[in-house]
C-alpha cells in the first residue's frame, strides 16, 4: 500500500481539497507515521485563540460561498458517517452500553445536524440558482440517496435500538431524531415545492442506486476512494472543521437570517442551544476523531 499523502499546508481560502476515504467497511491502512501536520487547525479550533480564524477562510463572493458550505459541510458529513458507523458497532456489539460509547453516538449525531444547518444555510432562491443546479447538470435525477458512506448507518442504529431498549440511549434516540426533523427541515426549505431532483426525474427514493450513481455521487463532492491511515482521516476532520469554524467566525452559521426552519416545537430550543454552541461542539467532536477515543469499525 503506498504511503498516505500529506495534507496540505493551512493557508489558501476557499479551497475545496479532494476527500479521500476508504469505502464503507473497509478498514482504515497501517499507520507508517505520515506526520500529518494539524498545528493550524487545532489553533483554529482552539476558543479564544488570536489571530487563528484568518486563516482557512471562505469566499467572499455569494454564490461561490454557498456552494463552498454545500461541498465542505457534506464532506465533512461523510467522515462523521463514517465515524457513527463505527460508533453504532461498538454499541451494537456491547453487553452494556457505556457511557462514553453513547454520549460519543449523540455528539456524532449533532454535528451531523449541526453541518446539514451549515450546508443548507441559504434561500431557497440561492439554492435553487448555485448547488441545485450544479446537482441537476451533473445529473438530472441528482440524488443523496447516491452517498454510499450513509447507507449502512440507519440499519445499524436500529439493531443498537434493539440491542439495548429503553434509558441508555435516550440521549442517542434524541439526538437521532432531531437529525430527521433537522434534515427534513432544512429540505423543505430549499425546495418549498417538495420535489427533489430524484423525484422530478421520475425516480423513487427506495429504488437502488446504480454502482455509477454512486461514483457520480463521489465525484461531484470530490472524494476519491482510497486506503488511508487513522491519521489522515483525523487530519481531514480536522481541516474541514477547521474551515467551517473559521467561516462560523465570520459570517454566523446562517446566511439567510430571515428563514426560519418549520420544527415540531419541542426542537426549537435544542436547535438555538446547537447553533449557539457550534463552534465548541464541532472543537469537541474533532478531538474525538483525532485521538480515536472510539475507534472506527473496520
Amino acid at each position: 500500500m503506498p504511503a498516505c499523502p500529506t495534507t496540505s499546508p493551512a493557508t489558501a481560502d476557499g479551497v475545496i481539497e479532494p476527500l479521500l476515504l476508504p469505502l464503507p467497511g473497509d478498514p482504515y491502512t497501517e499507520c507508517t507515521g505520515c506526520g500529518q501536520p494539524t498545528e493550524h487547525e487545532r489553533a483554529i479550533l482552539a476558543p479564544g485563540t488570536p489571530g487563528a480564524p484568518r486563516l482557512l477562510q471562505a469566499p467572499g463572493e455569494d454564490h461561490e460561498l454557498i456552494r463552498y458550505r454545500w461541498m465542505i459541510g457534506h464532506q465533512a458529513v461523510f467522515c462523521v458517517w463514517r465515524t457513527l458507523c463505527g460508533n453504532m458497532s461498538a454499541l451494537k456489539a456491547a453487553h452494556v452500553p457505556a457511557y462514553l460509547q453513547v454520549h460519543q453516538a449523540a455528539l456524532g449525531y449533532d454535528v451531523y445536524s449541526l453541518l446539514l444547518l451549515y450546508a443548507g444555510s441559504c434561500s431557497s432562491d440561492q439554492y435553487a440558482a448555485t448547488v441545485r443546479r450544479d446537482m441537476m447538470d451533473c445529473h438530472p435525477a441528482f440524488s443523496g440517496t447516491w452517498a454510499r458512506d450513509h447507507a449502512g448507518l440507519p440499519q445499524l442504529l436500529h439493531r443498537v435500538r434493539q440491542a439495548h431498549p429503553g434509558q441508555p440511549l435516550a440521549d442517542l434516540l434524541h439526538a437521532a431524531r432531531l437529525n430527521r426533523a433537522v434534515h427534513m427541515a432544512i429540505a423543505d426549505s430549499l425546495v418549498p415545492q417538495g420535489a427533489s431532483l430524484l423525484q422530478a426525474a421520475g425516480r423513487r427514493s427506495c429504488d437502488a442506486p446504480a454502482p455509477e450513481e454512486f461514483d457520480l455521487y463521489d465525484a461531484f463532492f470530490h472524494v476519491r476512494r482510497r486506503g488511508i491511515c487513522p491519521d489522515l482521516f483525523a487530519a481531514q476532520v480536522l481541516r474541514r472543521f477547521a474551515q467551517i469554524v473559521s467561516d462560523l467566525s465570520s459570517r454566523g452559521l446562517l446566511l439567510n437570517q430571515s428563514r426560519s426552519l418549520r420544527l415540531p416545537g419541542r426542537y426549537h430550543d435544542d436547535i438555538q442551544v446547537l447553533a449557539q454552541r457550534a463552534e465548541s461542539t464541532l472543537a469537541e467532536y474533532a478531538h474525538i476523531v483525532q485521538y480515536r477515543l472510539q475507534e472506527p469499525a473496520s
